[in-house]
């Protein structure tokens, strides 16, 4: 595998599982900071250990330093990071995906999700750790024993588009100050949202009957936006309706073709003119595959990773169980303890997803080979 920041695959709602060929070694010669670059810094430092992070933040947002780092707010760091070979480590460094924490906040903040359908900057930092300089961050692993003359454990890597919650809207025309959003997840098909309102006394409205007779309330109006909040069909509906439909042929004759993800504006107009703005976004999840279990005849294989990259060389790990942690998130990966069918000329799939099965349509999927 390149001496490279190889992402093997995203995880839903967090990162890159990524695995840096060598960069321990390069590090401390893969046996402790008794070697590699950082010799000088960690003998200096009267360094007891070294730990490492991953530093992940959006595309176009505070540069990742490869010198000495302080953690920008737009940063999102995680100590989740796995040294490979466990007791008998061969030069290897996994980034795990999981256990972010904002930069502002590091290291006593919560676990976060990073932001959906993001390009983020990743890389991979040094943390000495001493007697006279502890946790110090060292800056970003290098390519090279010596000198990393420029080429560093650093990349990029893209999250998922998965939504998964329930409706949240709630319109009130008692202060007609503030804007209200929502947002919920679209499935496909005809659109059908009601809408509750109180009016400026508390009286609630649901139906289009109680609108009509609403001594506060004159109409609605209802406009397209894009799922970047740009108007795309301005008073496309003005009813005194609390029920809004949107079947996939409208949408199709706003947009042109149709269009999951997408907004609306909904102007609830009072009697004296005023109005109160209200914004919903729908959202749709693509299918994701996280995982495919492959049977044939003599054996399981597991797959994760976008592409093959071949198994990492485990030959100079003594633990079978570092072994199997070392292949994961690879594909090819085997199953132990499980046999293949015994049936020559057929192979099984089995397919796992990211997507939860109540916020994600699987009736149209297919699967191509």
């Amino acid at each position: 595998m390149p001496l490279y920041y190889n992402p093997l695959t995203v995880i839903k709602n967090q990162g890159a599982a990524v695995f840096c060929s060598g960069a321990k070694g390069y590090v401390d010669d893969a046996t402790g900071v008794v070697g590699g670059y950082l010799r000088d810094r960690a003998v200096s430092g009267s360094w007891t250990g070294l730990n490492f992070v991953h530093v992940a933040v959006p595309s176009g947002g505070s540069a990742l330093p490869t010198g000495y780092y302080t953690p920008a707010s737009d940063h999102f760091i995680s100590s989740g990071v796995t040294v490979i070979g466990g007791a008998t480590p061969n030069g290897d460094i996994r980034i795990d995906p999981t256990g972010f924490i904002e930069g502002q906040y590091w290291n006593t903040g919560a676990f976060t999700d990073l932001p959906k359908n993001t390009f983020m900057s990743g890389a991979l930092y040094a943390v000495g750790i001493g007697t006279t300089a502890t946790n110090t961050w060292t800056g970003m692993v290098g390519v090279g024993s010596t000198d990393p003359g420029g080429s560093y454990y650093q990349g990029y890597f893209k999250t998922k588009n998965i939504h998964e919650f329930d409706l949240d809207f709630e319109t009130d025309t008692g202060d007609l100050t503030l804007w209200t959003t929502g947002s919920g997840v679209y499935g496909g098909g005809p659109l059908t949202l009601s809408f509750g309102i109180t009016d400026q006394e508390g009286g609630r409205v649901s139906s289009a009957a109680e609108f009509q007779e609403n001594p506060f309330l004159t109409e609605q109006r209802i406009s397209i936006l894009d799922s970047d909040g740009n108007m795309v069909y301005l008073n496309y509906r003005i009813t005194q309706d609390s029920v809004f439909t949107f079947t996939e042929q409208d949408n199709i004759n706003v947009f042109g073709s149709l269009t999951r993800n997408f907004g609306l504006q909904i102007d609830t107009v009072n009697n004296d003119g005023t109005e109160k703005k209200s914004f919903f976004y729908l959202y749709s999840n693509p299918i994701s595959v996280e995982k495919v279990y492959i049977q044939d005849g003599e054996q399981v294989r597991l797959n994760e990773a976008f592409e093959d990259h071949g198994l990492p060389d485990t030959s100079s790990i003594t633990s079978e169980a570092d072994r199997i942690e070392a292949r994961r998130y690879f594909n090819n990966q085997p199953v132990s303890g499980v046999s293949g069918s015994g049936v020559k000329d057929q192979v099984s799939f089995q397919f796992h997803f990211d997507n939860d099965p109540a916020y994600t349509d699987y009736s149209n999927a297919r699967i191509s080979f």
